[in-house]
């Protein structure tokens, strides 16, 4: 019989037996839990190119995706035949979440942003609070980081800083080798820069001594007034140079060239000039192959050449006149260099001795006495070898004394000092922008 309580009331051999309904919890049955979809970006995906593998109901396992695809929903379901409607969840993201979620019967789960990292879904299903007392289902799942936060990218960055670290030192050592080697060079032109500042005051002081020893215009145009002379030096100095001198009716003139140019040139000229001064004032010698022997003897005494020495070609070749207006008469004898005559329109060539002033090969009597006798409007010349020899033209190549020859027979018509500026002319244009090879000089002579 039942009460008014609703209570079973049964009478037994024990005694009176009462049944309570309302305590009556029934046999407890947990909730069978499984997940029934993994959504990326909220859209159904095929797994299989992510994960190790996928299961027969479609779940990856071992999941592996990239760090721009982090936006994962995870849906769930618990199964209960004595009372599906009151199945409670919680969930959580280990190493995401701080907690657990509050039990609610909802059955999915919403990702979003999820860093780079390795994860554990895990989800819990019951009824109230006794889920607590059911065991958790869960999923592993990595989210890659991008390249430039992995491991071996801040391996890459540490070796790129170390080498440009490496680098800068190396540059900033080698930076500052350079400039200390910058300094010393500097400092070695600066000294450079000084001595040849020294030696430039000091040839240019020894061109003023060389051209004091040159015949003046004034005594030039005294002795030999229809004339002209076209000098060139090379460098500073010269080691060609012209001569005049004057006894009675007869003047001397010389166009001599010295071994070499610059400084040691300019060094045989004075020699050859002292020689030339004391052979006609001290000796008193007229005859120019006489002056040339009585030379080349006084070179090999300055220069204390002895049959002992090597050989050193230090000389010179020259050409010497003696000019006697009043009688009208030339005497001329040369060291290699020739004489020109030109008169009526034809030119007469009269070399000089194939010997150098100062060879050891100077015997006395040598060099042979040219006389000429004189007409009026005879032009002469005499020159070193440094006009025809230079370099010019079209092709690049020697003048040559046969073009100078043609070129002296084409002016000798024209006024002395015309002449002169045509052959300067005729020099400037054959060498273009060449450099010049060596000294020049050239005496022309209207009788």
């Amino acid at each position: 019989m039942l009460d008014d309580d609703g209570r079973l009331l049964v009478g037994s051999s024990n005694g009176l037996v009462i049944f309570d309904p309302s305590l009556d919890k029934g046999t407890y049955y947990r909730p069978i839990m499984r997940f029934t979809s993994i959504k990326l970006f909220s859209q159904q995906v095929q797994w299989a190119r992510f994960a190790d593998s996928v299961s027969a109901s479609g779940i990856p396992i071992n999941l592996n995706l990239p760090y721009d695809r982090n936006h994962l929903t995870f849906e769930f379901s618990g199964v209960s035949l004595t009372s599906p409607a009151s199945i409670t969840y919680s969930y959580i993201l280990e190493d995401f979440d701080e907690d657990w979620a509050p039990i609610a019967n909802n059955s999915e789960a919403v990702y979003a942003n999820i860093p780079p990292g390795t994860y554990t879904f895990k989800v819990r299903a019951g009824f109230g609070d006794e889920l607590w007392k059911n065991p958790p289902i869960s999923m592993l799942f990595t989210i890659s980081p991008p390249f430039y936060r992995t491991n071996w990218f801040y391996l890459l960055c540490i070796a790129a800083a170390l080498a440009i670290a490496y680098s800068y030192y190396t540059i900033r050592k080698a930076n500052i080798q350079i400039t200390a080697q910058k300094k010393e060079i500097e400092d070695q032109k600066d000294v450079i820069e000084d001595k040849n500042r020294e030696l430039v005051d000091s040839i240019s002081y020894a061109s003023t001594i060389q051209s004091a020893i040159l015949p003046s215009q004034e005594d030039w145009a005294k002795h030999l007034p229809d004339s002209f002379v076209l000098y060139r030096p090379k460098d500073i100095v010269s080691g060609d140079f012209y001569w005049l001198e004057s006894r009675g009716d007869d003047v001397y003139f010389a166009a001599v060239d010295c071994t070499g140019h610059g400084v040691p040139g300019a060094l045989m000229s004075i020699v050859g000039y002292n020689g030339l001064n004391q052979a006609v004032n001290e000796h008193r010698l007229t005859e120019p192959a006489v002056i040339l022997n009585y030379l080349s003897m006084s070179v090999n005494e300055s220069l204390r050449k002895t049959e002992r020495d090597d050989y050193v070609r230090d000389g010179m070749d020259l050409a010497l006149c003696k000019l006697n207006r009043r009688k009208m008469k030339l005497e001329f004898a040369g060291a290699f260099n020739p004489l020109l005559v030109v008169r009526d329109g034809r030119i007469d060539l009269i070399k000089g001795e194939r010997i150098a002033i100062g060879s050891k090969e100077v015997m006395k009597g040598a060099f042979t006495n040219h006389t000429i006798d004189l007409q009026g409007g005879d032009c002469l010349y005499i020159f070193s070898d440094g006009y025809a020899d230079q370099f010019g033209g079209s092709r690049g190549k020697k003048m040559k004394t046969a073009l100078m020859r043609k070129k002296i027979l084409e002016f000798h018509h024209l006024p002395m000092k015309e002449q002169l500026l045509k052959l300067e002319d005729h020099l400037r244009q054959w060498q273009g922008d060449l450099s010049q090879v060596d000294d020049i000089c050239v005496i022309g002579v209207r009788v």
